[in-house]
């Protein structure tokens, strides 16, 4: 269905992401995003051209994933065996989900919205973000916030079916657990 050149050039996007934003930064964006949006406010954190720019990364973020997760091509070294050992609950063992930044700590790369199992396997965190909507729909999702975001106007204001809380879950997901991904692939690359 899918060639193994598309699948890592999918890969490459979500690093490309990555290389970009680290995760802080992409939660920040996020968090300001669709606060932004839901409060009627005008996101002012900078330049509105910076968050366009992240919402246009963020979809390049979504294409990767969907194509990544419906192709069923998973890198093993991504996946962590539940019987890891204690190493990892103790999250000593810092190449699992820290990434390499200056002015960070691991705790800025905990992956808080994970479950036990979604930080183990990340692409079932990935999964559920695909099942919620298909990409399409996200696509009209991430432009909606966008434009909210960047209006006086709240996305409370308009009948659209979005519940905000739901997405902003999803969005942490997303990040958290390609962040995941892209590190622990690094690691073993």
């Amino acid at each position: 269905m899918y060639s193994n050149t598309l699948i890592q050039l999918n890969y490459e996007i979500m690093a490309g992401f990555f290389s970009a934003y680290s995760m802080p930064q992409a939660i920040k964006q996020i968090e300001s995003a669709t606060r932004s949006a839901g409060s009627g406010k005008v996101w002012d954190r900078r330049s509105p051209a910076d968050l366009l720019y992240f919402f246009e990364k963020l979809e390049e973020l979504f294409g990767a994933v969907f194509i990544i997760i419906d192709s069923r091509n998973k890198k093993q070294e991504a996946i962590l065996e539940e019987n890891n050992g204690e190493e990892v609950w103790l999250l000593t063992r810092y190449e699992t989900y820290c990434g390499r930044h200056r002015d960070s700590t691991p705790w800025d790369f905990f992956p808080r919205h994970l479950s036990h199992q979604e930080f183990l396997n990340p692409y079932r965190a990935l999964k559920k973000v695909m099942y919620y909507k298909r990409h399409e729909e996200w696509k009209d999702i991430l432009k909606t916030i966008l434009q909210h975001a960047l209006s006086p106007n709240s996305i409370y204001e308009f009948d659209d079916g979005i519940d905000l809380l739901k997405i902003w879950l999803l969005l942490h997901k997303l990040i958290e657990a390609s962040h995941l991904l892209q590190t622990r692939i690094l690691l073993k690359g």
